[in-house]
């Protein structure tokens, strides 16, 4: 008898190296896009939190910051008036600003953790996070366009009264 043939009556025996007898699930490898994907989500929130928090804390101390520059500069300072006036009477929206970027950043933050983990929720709140900030960014848009023209002309009228020119713009 031969090493292939079984003895009468056992069943045969495959050769040692034989594919498999019946057909069933490959394992196959993981995508890696939801963790790249989440990681860049993390880093963009992270980013936008510290910045909005910066951000936030600019707007609370501007005012004092720049009362100091006022108190170092000549005391008719044009220029320094209104740019102080601007920071006081704009603060709010600053603030409210700021304070809607966190909430944002923490969105995007819990988004990115839950896409890099695979997790359904993580997709929904890069969702929700993206359409809160189309929605909320045309708003701030206009109110820091209105902002900035404001700032322009009451800093071209105090430049102009006062006979020195603008400053430099950077």
């Amino acid at each position: 008898m031969s090493q292939n043939q079984s003895g009468y009556g056992q069943p045969p025996q495959p050769p040692a190296m034989s594919p498999p007898q019946y057909a069933g699930e490959i394992p196959g490898q993981q995508s890696s896009w939801p963790t790249v994907i989440g990681i860049i989500l993390i880093v963009l929130a992270s980013l936008g939190l510290l910045s909005n928090l910066c951000g936030g804390v600019a707007a609370v101390f501007m005012p004092a910051i720049m009362g100091a520059v006022g108190n170092a500069a000549p005391k008719d300072d044009a220029m320094i008036k209104v740019q102080l006036d601007m920071a006081t009477r704009f603060m709010p929206f600053n603030l409210a600003n700021a304070l809607i970027l966190i909430v944002l950043g923490v969105i995007l933050l819990i988004a990115g953790i839950g896409v890099t983990r695979r997790r359904r929720s993580g997709v929904a709140k890069a969702k929700l996070w993206a359409i809160s900030r189309i929605l909320w960014s045309i708003p701030a848009a206009y109110a820091t366009f209105v902002i900035t023209n404001e700032t322009i002309k009451l800093m071209q009228q105090a430049a102009a009264d006062s006979g020195k020119p603008m400053p430099g713009g950077g």
